[in-house]
């Protein structure tokens, strides 16, 4: 990433002059015509005539300035040289000073940062000398001193003068943007140092006085979002990045046009963001762009050419094309030592890359000496704790573990993690600093993940135990520093990319905990795969569902957390009309919209900076990942119940077998089950037309491979509770057939033995409410397609669910709930029916986007709708409040989407989970309608009578297939649908009215009772 460094005046400029004034007669001219001027007016008093020419002084000062900033560079030299002649002639320090200054500043303008050092330091020399100086001149002066420090590549002196310029800001009421300035060149050195945390606080805080001085379409203002993405794609939240650099962007477009030199800076940027997340072929077209306009200014653009040509050498080694990969970095390298100097410290990243061409190629020699190189460079241009550091001696190290050099790797690690870290002391390979003290959480992850490779592989060699052990410890804190990491994104969208990334070191994780259970049998090692699987499974909704429970903290001002709440509000719903935007393909709204959404994310960040900073114990609470151990997970389980959680690797599947007293872990080999097989079951399952022999075959291989071994060891379960993974998230493991019989006539599912629910994660459904309370048991929605025609991809019209209205009549009639049918089946009215109820009976179409998830919706009735489209995008039931027990999505492809390695699948029953639905009913594929309300009907009986959830749904198959003729009784028409959540029965609607009404009767009866046993104790008198 490139910032902009040009970074205490980055305005554009052009010469208006081309002979300096002072070369021409007219600047004699002037000059006698101001002399006449002054001493024609010039008072008899000695004091009066010091302060008029002090003031004539301060004149000349203001307009040098004045002309310095529109880029009138001439004229600024001329009035700075008046001022420097008045004050030499009344001996005023002060003008002297600023005078000198002003000459620096024309320099530093024109980007001349030597010129411009030399009068800077001449000035510095003068306020040393006891002149009488006010605080706002020496802080100017400073932070001149260290924005041409930057230019020149010296951060650590520009850092110091940035910070004494910052010092006396705080003791003095120094203007905003003078503050705003000393931050964002505070950011800049910070963001060179990789200091991520504190250069996007130095940010953030000179956001707001930019905003207000430069305006918010301002080229200051875009160049200071073009480094706030810097500092976010550091920090790996991508798609914030992307949307500083796109703003960045399109202001400099609007204000500039597209041959703008500063739109430079973000097209380099965005061409590595776009590397980073394999958009190859956009990163390629930014990089080229920009060197394209580099080319066209060299004077302005220079050490960006050279960095372009650093950014193309990294594109070509990602290419494999090592020898076009070197013809770049030696470009940049050359581009660089001519515009600077031969040791700036950027060419260590270029040596980087040769170094890594070699390593690739397997002449780890070579690569060595270039990596030897850049480090020397490092040292002496950032000093021993830097980013870049840590990854040259991360580099040496997996060089040592490639040839098998395993102690020497475990050094180089060390001495990487010392590198993010000044106050880290190792004292042993195992030793890793705090996450929090480091400048790099990312790099802190990539580093303990590889010292885990390392003790992983040497295991093989030695100290097999003890070195599975070293490694397991590793890999647990770096699955821990993920969550650390996940803490500071943003956006789900970044969160989930994380997640992708982290899933290898969930595998290993998994992987060594296995094989340490199996070398000794210690159920220790049980608890540690149960704590990777975990991690890998949902912890981004997890993450999301706590943070939406968060309405009101100690410590923590109520006005902030509504703050939050509201902006998070304000995102999602301009989120919504920019999606509705671009389907209806509106140009100038998405425009607008897309304006305003940045906006409100660019709040949100800056108040999420500011709670980071003030209220810590609130942002832990926000984002606890902690997950269960074992021993609470399975003091969980029922009695007679199995909990099986799944894991996918590369090249086999594990599973953990959790009961109450006792637990087990198996790995299967994908030899053993191919992924082909699974699919070829999956696909035959949802076809009714496929060869049930097929199907019954695939589905006992799969039970025999997966599930034979560990249903045997666990004797007397009747219930599994399913934690799936991978493709197995599309599989319904109830139509597994147990039985090795192959024909259609004596077929016997996994169904007819066990109930069987899912759950995305046991600590997720830990956390979900319990004791509910609702007005009613039901209500449900079955549109009426007739005659209508939804936008779908292929646009074509809906066919009817005659099914539908008869399975929400049927269930309304049955629990005497809320039945919106036809005509009255619409989106408005779903999003604005405030009675809670238990149930909520959806039966309707559904189209799944797998390329995008947040596109699925379901498809309510449209025409008799005017305030709605009749689509509901998952995006849209993310926003909403559903305080239901149960979603019984009764449509299509419900439980199916993009399948996020890491956390889950991205369905529609996700979005219904995270809007407050914590069990759900959802299809795998498209039922027949026909089956489909049989089935729901049944299951709604059964949940009437009490049965739990699990066992209501397990009836209404078995019945289903009981009754069914041998076409019917095909998986496809009933295998489709799986419970995701809990295994309670249905609670029951909160109806005080009943219960005050029951206490009435209840009096009544009591009085009447002891009227009557009055009269016969009188009678009895008598």
């Amino acid at each position: 990433m490139v910032p902009s460094s040009y970074s205490l005046f980055p305005i554009p400029y052009s010469l208006y002059y081309t002979l300096l004034i002072k070369q021409n007669l007219l600047n004699y001219f002037v000059k006698t015509l101001l002399y006449i001027f002054v001493f024609i007016y010039w008072p008899a008093s000695g004091l009066a005539q010091f302060q008029a020419d002090s003031l004539q002084v301060h004149t000349l000062l203001r307009k040098g300035g004045q002309a310095a900033r529109t880029a009138q560079y001439d004229s600024a030299r001329y009035y700075y040289t008046m001022a420097l002649e008045f004050s030499q002639q009344m001996n005023y320090p002060y003008g002297i000073m600023s005078s000198t200054m002003g000459y620096g500043l024309v320099h530093h303008f024109q980007r001349e940062p030597d010129e411009a050092l030399e009068y800077y330091l001449q000035a510095l020399e003068m306020t040393r000398s006891g002149m009488d100086l006010t605080y706002p001149d020496i802080e100017l002066l400073y932070n001149n001193l260290g924005g041409v420090y930057i230019d020149l590549g010296y951060r650590l002196k520009a850092k110091q003068y940035l910070e004494k310029a910052l010092q006396l800001k705080e003791l003095n009421n120094i203007a905003p943007i003078s503050a705003a300035i000393t931050h964002y060149n505070l950011g800049l050195i910070n963001l060179y140092f990789g200091e991520y945390q504190s250069a996007l606080h130095h940010f953030m805080t000179a956001y707001p006085g930019y905003l207000e001085h430069y305006g918010e379409n301002g080229a200051r203002v875009a160049q200071l979002y073009t480094n706030m993405g810097n500092i976010h794609e550091k920090l790996g939240n991508i798609e914030q990045a992307e949307q500083y650099f796109q703003r960045g962007i399109a202001i400099h477009l609007e204000n500039h046009g597209p041959g703008y030199w500063n739109l430079a800076y973000p097209y380099t940027n965005l061409g590595a963001l776009y590397v980073s997340t394999g958009r190859k072929a956009q990163a390629l077209n930014y990089y080229l762009k920009s060197l394209d306009l580099c080319q066209k200014d060299r004077k302005e653009l220079i050490r960006l050419e050279a960095l372009n040509h650093g950014a193309l050498a990294q594109y070509y080694l990602g290419e494999d094309n090592y020898q076009l990969s070197r013809s770049h970095a030696n470009q940049a390298i050359a581009i660089m030592q001519e515009a600077f100097y031969s040791e700036h410290p950027r060419i260590s990243e270029f040596y980087t890359t040769i170094g890594q061409t070699y390593a690739e190629q397997g002449d780890f020699e070579q690569a060595r000496a270039w990596f030897d190189r850049a480090i020397a460079l490092t040292v002496k241009g950032y000093g021993e704790v830097h980013p870049q550091l840590a990854r040259l001696y991360l580099e040496q190290s997996r060089i040592y573990y490639q040839t098998g050099n395993h102690p020497k790797s475990l050094n180089f690690a060390q001495l990487a993690l010392k590198s993010l870290d000044d106050s880290f002391e190792p004292t042993n390979p195992m030793d890793n600093p705090k996450p929090d003290k480091v400048l790099s959480e990312r790099l802190l992850i990539q580093i303990v993940k590889h010292k885990a490779d390392v003790y992983q592989a040497h295991a093989n060699k030695e100290n097999r135990m003890e070195n599975l052990n070293s490694a397991l410890e590793q890999y647990r804190l770096a699955a821990l520093v993920v969550d650390h990491l996940r803490r500071g994104y943003l956006s789900e969208s970044a969160k989930l990319f994380l997640q992708n990334n982290a899933s290898e070191i969930y595998q290993q994780g998994i992987a060594v905990s296995y094989q340490l259970y199996h070398l000794n049998r210690d159920e220790t090692y049980l608890a540690q795969a149960f704590f990777f699987m975990e991690k890998s499974k949902s912890s981004v909704l997890s993450e999301a569902l706590q943070d939406a429970a968060l309405t009101a903290v100690q410590g923590v001002d109520p006005a902030v957390i509504q703050q939050e709440s509201h902006l998070h509000q304000l995102v999602k719903s301009l989120e919504i009309k920019l999606a509705d935007a671009q389907l209806e393909e509106n140009d100038s709204s998405q425009t607008l919209l897309k304006r305003d959404l940045f906006r409100a994310r660019a709040r949100v960040d800056s108040l999420e900076n500011a709670i980071r900073a003030n209220y810590p114990h609130y942002h832990q609470l926000k984002y606890d990942t902690q997950v269960l151990t074992l021993e609470k997970a399975t003091a969980q389980i029922p009695d007679k119940a199995l909990a099986l959680s799944f894991f996918e690797a590369d090249s086999s599947w594990y599973l953990l077998a959790l009961a109450r007293k006792e637990s087990a872990c198996y790995q299967v080999s994908k030899t053993t089950l191919p992924i082909d097989s699974i699919n070829r079951f999956r696909q035959n399952l949802s076809n009714p037309e496929s060869d049930p022999n097929q199907i019954l075959s695939d589905g006992n291989l799969i039970y025999r491979a997966l599930l034979q071994e560990t249903l045997e060891k666990f004797d007397g379960i009747k219930e599994l509770i399913v934690l799936p993974d991978g493709l197995l998230n599309y599989l319904p493991l109830g139509a597994l057939s147990i039985l090795s019989g192959d024909t259609e006539s004596d077929p016997h599912y996994l169904v007819q033995d066990y109930a069987i629910s899912y759950r995305n994660s046991l600590t997720l459904q830990s956390s979900l409410p319990r004791g509910y309370s609702y007005q009613q048991l039901y209500v449900g929605f079955a549109p009426n397609y007739e005659g209508e025609a939804h936008q779908l991809t292929l646009r074509e019209p809906l066919s009817p669910l005659k099914g539908a209205r008869a399975e929400v009549e049927r269930a309304g009639s049955l629990f005497k709930g809320s039945q919106f049918l036809d005509q009255q089946a619409t989106e408005h009215e779903f999003k604005n029916n405030n009675t809670s109820a238990a149930i909520l009976h959806l039966a309707m179409h559904a189209q799944i986007d797998d390329e995008d998830p947040m596109r699925s919706r379901l498809l309510f009735t449209r025409e008799s709708d005017t305030l709605e489209d009749g689509s509901l995008n998952a995006y849209e039931i993310y926003q909403l409040s559903l305080d239901a027990e149960l979603a019984v999505l009764s449509a299509c492809n419900t439980g199916i989407g993009k399948i996020n390695k890491g956390e889950g699948v991205m369905s529609l029953s996700r979005a219904f989970m995270y809007a407050g639905c914590p069990n759900i009913v959802m299809s795998l594929w498209q039922a027949q309608d026909q089956a489909t309300g049989q089935i729901m009907y049944t299951f709604f009986e059964n949940l009437k009578k009490g049965l739990p959830k699990h066992e209501a749904l397990q009836e209404a198959k078995l019945h289903f297939l009981a009754s069914a003729d041998p076409y019917k009784a095909h998986p496809a028409n009933w295998a489709t649908f799986v419970l995701l959540g809990d295994h309670q029965p249905l609670s029951r609607p909160n109806k005080p009215w009943l219960w005050i009404g029951l206490a009435a009767l209840t009096l009544v009866l009591a009085g009447l009772y002891w009227q009557q046993r009055r009269k016969k104790l009188r009678s009895r008198d008598e």
